[in-house]
């Protein structure tokens, strides 16, 4: 198992942060990696399950993932559901200052690669974290500048 975990500080509340992040179809319009985030089933209480199309190098990646979301906590779980590796993490975020906040991503990558993961594993692992950085820099950025805010 690779794992990688990215921290930034954004320009936001915790509850708008973590409305944006709720809103994963949103993330093509200002994280140009991401082709396609669809929701395909809402799941009561707080769950819901979507496809994913991202570019990374060149190459498009397809997925599709289970978000479990804690309102109270602002926090995000995920999980691979299908696709061609597995991976599982979280989203956290947290008040640092008054209208600045800690957006954090964790996850671990299970390539599916037992024989050559001690070959291929590290450059897989630079890969995800290349794009998680991109998507948590994204945000920073957009929110920054004011680009996204939470729908009303």
């Amino acid at each position: 198992m690779n794992s990688v975990r990215i921290s930034t500080v954004v320009k936001g509340e915790p509850q708008n942060v973590y409305g944006i992040l709720r809103e994963p179809e949103r993330f093509p319009d200002f994280m140009p990696q991401i082709k396609k985030a669809v929701i395909l089933w809402r799941l009561p209480p707080n769950r819901q399950i979507s496809e994913w199309e991202v570019e990374i190098d060149g190459a498009v990646i397809r997925w599709k993932e289970e978000d479990t979301y804690d309102d109270e906590q602002h926090s995000i779980a995920f999980r691979v559901v299908e696709g061609d590796y597995r991976a599982e993490g979280h989203w956290s975020i947290e008040r640092v200052r008054p209208s600045e906040t800690r957006v954090t991503v964790e996850a671990t990558f299970d390539w599916g690669l037992t024989n050559l993961d001690k070959f291929v594993g590290p450059v897989l692992e630079k890969k995800a974290k290349k794009n998680l950085g991109k998507m948590v820099a994204a945000l920073r950025r957009n929110m920054w500048i004011g680009r996204i805010a939470v729908r009303g």
